[in-house]
């Protein structure tokens, strides 16, 4: 199934120094994998433009549209299917997490999972903040 998406802003803001810029020098598209949809994986082509940052002093010439909410910045996967295979991973990593993720129609590789589960942030600890013992 798929999904297309265009981001529709009419001046988006640098990143890097935060000046509106409405001039586009180009295009790129972007293939999003979402969440399953009746067990089919969806695939929303996004395109976005690539704009030039009208500020002189700017150290980012160039810089790409972002569409919050539906994608994070250089990802593959939209933030909802990450969730999901996070929890996945956290449940069963390995070959089955990855026969568990396929089956919920989010393919995605037994070091996919691994690697995700390494990425999430281990509980904070209350040791060593107050005294010694």
């Amino acid at each position: 199934m798929r999904i297309w998406a265009r981001a529709r802003a009419s001046m988006v803001a640098c990143p890097a120094c935060g000046v509106p810029s409405a001039r586009a020098r180009s295009r790129c598209d972007r293939r999003l994998a979402d969440a399953a949809v009746i067990g089919l994986p969806i695939v929303s082509p996004l395109s976005v433009r690539r704009l030039s940052c009208y500020s002189r002093d700017c150290p980012a010439r160039a810089f790409a549209e972002q569409a919050p909410g539906l994608a994070v910045p250089c990802a593959r996967r939209g933030p909802a299917v990450r969730g999901m295979l996070e929890v996945t991973g956290l449940a069963v990593a390995g070959r089955a997490g990855a026969r568990l993720a396929d089956l919920l129609g989010l393919p995605a590789s037994r070091n996919t999972l691994l690697r995700l589960v390494r990425a999430v942030p281990g509980p904070v600890s209350r040791r060593g903040a107050g005294g010694g013992c």
